[in-house]
């Protein structure tokens, strides 16, 4: 009976010990649920940042093409008025030719 006893009050004690362990892990248990419901929520607004620096790169990448569009329309424009200066250069030299050349035959003849 006394042996009974004793056993009845370890086993009691052993399961007093177990429910303190089950408390204290159902406690951790907690504690990294919480944890790891932040750490979703961080990783959640992180990705959510990532796309909206995906978009604005994407924005920039179509104004940068945007912008070397417009300067190569530029260039191409400096390029077509270059010709035309050139070719008014040209003709414009040429009448002043003729002119001196009319000029020196009447100086001639007279």
């Amino acid at each position: 009976e006394a042996e009974i006893s004793k056993i009845r009050e370890m086993v009691n004690q052993g399961a007093s010990e177990d429910k303190l362990a089950i408390t204290s892990l159902q406690e951790k248990n907690m504690q990294l649920q919480k944890e790891k419901d932040i750490l979703q929520e961080e990783m959640s607004d992180s990705k959510e940042g990532l796309i909206e620096q995906k978009k604005i790169i994407q924005d920039q990448c179509v104004r940068i093409a945007e912008c070397a569009k417009i300067e190569k329309d530029a260039a191409e424009h400096r390029a077509r008025r270059k010709k035309i200066f050139e070719e008014a250069k040209t003709k414009i030299s040429a009448k002043f030719e003729e002119g001196i050349k009319r000029v020196q035959t009447l100086l001639i003849s007279n």
